[in-house]
């Protein structure tokens, strides 16, 4: 006895040809991973305003950006999945096959902000963790970074660092010294400071000095 269910006049077949409860089930899996997905970014969304965009989810070197882009290569993946697990009238394949398309073609813009993520370098001073981590981006033209405080699985934005036209401080051209409560930074801003780096002279950013944490020396 046949569990596919009789077709309709006119009606085309899924482009993956399963028995009719092989594709239910399939589809109530990715129904649930879509809920999942959909949490996520919820989440993440909710952390960004609540904090006013001064707080992310780092893990490690990845961040909010990096697990919503994986979310929505995700997400996009079993849409287009779906859609092609779904049998419409043949009619109805003039909408259906091109929101296939879309849905598997949506997956290489969130591919490309996934690779484009940022680089996570532990800031140090004098070979000493300070508790803070700098997350630099590469533009176009520039890179841009910013210094985080992390705690858990979040991090506090505490300053910006700028532009310049390198990572500067994931290749270590960068002096952070402790002054007192402050940590001075001087590194290479080839924008107004193109010269070697040195700590004569007024720092390139001063933030407050944490608790020195794990040391090389």
């Amino acid at each position: 006895m046949s569990l596919t269910p009789p077709s309709w006049p006119g009606e085309a077949e899924p482009p993956v040809s399963l028995p009719f409860w092989v594709r239910r089930a399939l589809l109530v899996v990715i129904a649930v991973f879509l809920g999942c997905t959909a949490l996520i970014l919820l989440a993440l969304a909710l952390i960004d305003m609540r904090s006013g965009g001064r707080q992310k989810v780092l893990i490690g070197s990845i961040d909010s950006d990096s697990i919503a882009a994986v979310t929505m290569m995700v997400a996009f993946g079993l849409i287009g999945v779906a859609l092609c697990l779904i049998p419409v009238p043949r009619t109805g394949l003039l909408l259906m096959v091109p929101a296939r398309f879309l849905a598997f073609a949506a997956i290489w813009p969130a591919l490309w902000a996934f690779s484009a993520d940022a680089i996570v370098t532990p800031l140090l001073s004098d070979g000493c963790e300070t508790g803070y981590v700098v997350e630099e981006q590469r533009g176009l033209f520039d890179t841009s970074g910013t210094i985080y405080e992390p705690n858990g699985l979040l991090a506090a934005t505490v300053a910006r660092t700028g532009h310049a036209d390198g990572l500067r401080f994931a290749h270590g051209e960068y002096i952070a010294e402790r002054n007192g409560h402050s940590l001075d930074i001087w590194y290479r801003d080839t924008y107004s400071n193109p010269g070697p780096i040195t700590d004569i002279g007024e720092p390139t950013l001063t933030i407050p000095a944490l608790p020195a944490r794990n040391c090389a020396t």
